[in-house]
């Protein structure tokens, strides 16, 4: 279990516990002198003894002041730290000099879509440009979007004892949401997150004199998906709502995701949930309205919420929650099929984590390129690694360095 670390507070560098500083009345207090000055006196986290003292931010929610780590600071903290997360060298979001910059807390998000019918994207945002071995973005995707909010609101991480019911999630997710900003607006004012069972949570219809133009984020977990006789699909989410995915659509996602598309197709796995990020907005369909879908992303996940590529990373997932294993998941954003991170690193096995590599393709030439490069590079790094090639069983998985 993570240790509560000690907190420097300026101006005179007073040391308290995070729990004191979080838990007590009297830290409150403290905090709450903090919270209006800490653009310019920052608290510090004292993980490291000695060592670097990585900047905080205070943050006020319902009434109850919270400390958090600073954006892309994560890695600069103590392992066991539970300010603590993993470079984000280890992800796709590394191609995205051109689309994102943070502020404070505050993440600045140029994407590649219109919110609005009547705007469309700046010109000479999008696409890859290659210089050397870096690729990098002018703009994000939707893809690179759900990534973005999966990472920001740490549910690509687990640690043993974690309890994540979807009201959890969407929690999180709106919590990250507010910190992000795209093109200027808030992407809490557009994101509509699927709720609990019978709690509303998608935009109401417009009405005859409404502007039927705007376009809405909905962010959902897919129950189902009945096809239409046009090629395109109905789909329920996992709390009843149902929203159309025209054909083009569709059939962008069987191309897209081709390992997630199945899960499309054959629901009711208790095992995995599909989660669709969808840009979509209210259409006359039979003369009534309905939430059509416009372009979205889809990512599959275990049942506490973590990524997967596949359904053998799916297998691995579940072995590590059950296992009780500290891990994250790199995620890949819009990153290139060619891009080489991890499939996950598990945290609790020393210093800098454990890269764990699932091998789920066999026969594909490129994807065996991929393997030897990648075991390349662990090999002239000297890091240690662990790797599974299915059908073979699982080999052991490093034991914790406590």
């Amino acid at each position: 279990m993570a240790s509560s670390p000690r907190i420097v507070v300026p101006p005179d560098q007073t040391a308290h516990t995070l729990d004191w500083l979080t838990g007590s009345a009297a830290g409150q207090l403290v905090l709450e002198r903090r919270h209006r000055v800490q653009q310019a006196h920052r608290l510090r986290c004292g993980c490291q003894p000695g060592g670097r003292q990585p900047a905080l931010v205070i943050r006020l929610l319902q009434d109850h002041y919270y400390i958090a780590r600073m954006p892309e600071t994560g890695h600069l903290h103590a392992r066991g730290c539970p300010m603590f997360s993993e470079d984000s060298a280890l992800s796709g979001v590394a191609e995205y000099a051109g689309a994102l910059r943070y502020r404070g807390e505050v993440a600045e998000v140029k994407v590649g879509f219109a919110l609005h019918a009547a705007v469309a994207p700046a010109a000479g945002r999008g696409g890859r440009v290659r210089a050397g071995d870096t690729v990098r973005r002018g703009s994000m995707g939707l893809a690179g979007l759900l990534s973005l909010l999966w990472t920001h609101s740490e549910l690509h991480t687990w640690t043993p004892g974690t309890v994540r019911p979807w009201v959890r999630v969407r929690s999180s997710l709106l919590e990250a949401a507010a910190r992000i900003y795209l093109d200027k607006r808030c992407l809490a004012d557009r994101l509509c997150v699927q709720g609990g069972a019978g709690q509303p949570w998608l935009p109401p219809a417009p009405g005859a004199d409404a502007d039927w133009g705007a376009y809405r984020l909905l962010l959902f977990k897919v129950g189902s998906m009945a096809r239409t006789p046009l090629g395109g699909a109905y789909l329920k989410t996992s709390g009843g709502e149902a929203v159309l995915a025209p054909k083009a659509v569709l059939s962008a996602w069987m191309t897209s995701y081709p390992r997630v598309a199945p899960f499309l197709e054959a629901r009711g796995s208790g095992r995995a949930s599909v989660v669709c990020l969808a840009l979509a907005h209210w259409k006359l369909v039979r003369g009534a309205p309905c939430l059509t879908v416009l372009q979205g992303a889809l990512m599959l996940t275990n049942w506490r919420a973590i990524p997967v590529e596949s359904t053998y990373e799916l297998q691995i997932a579940d072995l590590l929650v059950e296992q009780e294993r500290r891990f994250m998941k790199p995620m890949r954003y819009d990153a290139a099929v060619d891009a080489v991170f991890p499939d996950f690193v598990l945290s609790d096995a020393g210093e800098g984590g454990v890269p764990l590599e699932v091998y789920g393709i066999s026969g594909n030439a490129q994807y065996e390129a991929r393997k030897r490069q990648k075991r390349a590079w662990y090999q002239a790094q000297g890091q240690c690694f662990w790797e599974w090639t299915p059908p073979a069983p699982v080999p052991p998985l490093p034991g914790k360095v406590l």
